[in-house]
């Protein structure tokens, strides 16, 4: 549940490559949200039949946020003034292991599909700096303001190099590295059959001369 009034927020967020096996079983909130602002960022969020405007300050790991809470009638009447996209996502909730901290991990909706984030939410700066991720987290985003909603909410294609840690950019590199190599080999096969035919062909002018030369 979201809190009202000023709070900070501290959070680390990264990249997920794969999504963990039974995410289905943990609790989960279905959550829309528009941007009326995004310098300063001003939000307008639908979390399951919950309502809220919130105010965010500048910032990537540490930033100020104040929340109101909202009707459903004035959250749909500040949906059509918002600005950009509407991000849709389904956040599910998963305990951290050996803490009593909370992993969010985001799943979103087109236009942002196959795009995973988990996010973690911290009581001060000095335990979020001592963070270490679990092994299945990937690239940490914490410090790129390409990821934050009301960035996405611009339109702003990520490739899906930057969705999933470079994991299809590895892909790729594989594929145009065995592209160049099959021009390789084909251009030293070819190579070779030209030395092979400039030899054959010398070998047969060098034949002719010592059979003239008889």
């Amino acid at each position: 549940r979201m809190k009202e009034g000023c709070i900070m927020e501290i959070e680390r967020k990264y990249l997920l490559d794969q999504l963990p096996e039974n995410l289905t079983s943990y609790p989960c909130k279905k959550i829309e949200q528009g941007y009326l602002s995004t310098e300063p960022v001003v939000r307008i969020r639908r979390s399951d039949d919950e309502y809220y405007l919130t105010y965010k300050s500048k910032g990537l790991m540490v930033r100020e946020e104040y929340n109101l809470p909202l009707t459903k009638e004035s959250y749909l009447h500040l949906r059509e003034k918002a600005d950009g996209v509407l991000i849709s996502k389904t956040r599910y909730l998963l305990p951290l292991t050996g803490t009593d901290l909370t992993i969010e991990l985001d799943v979103f909706d087109a236009p942002y599909e196959g795009l995973y984030l988990a996010e973690v939410e911290f009581p001060d700066e000095a335990s979020a700096n001592a963070f270490v991720p679990p092994v299945w987290f990937g690239k940490d985003v914490t410090y790129s303001s390409d990821y934050h909603n009301s960035t996405l909410s611009k339109g702003k294609k990520l490739s899906r190099c930057l969705f999933h840690g470079c994991r299809d950019f590895s892909a790729r590199l594989f594929f145009y590295s065995f592209l160049c190599l099959l021009f390789a080999c084909f251009g030293l096969f070819f190579c070779a059959y030209i030395l092979c035919f400039c030899c054959f062909h010398i070998s047969v002018i060098l034949s002719k001369r010592r059979c003239c030369s008889f």
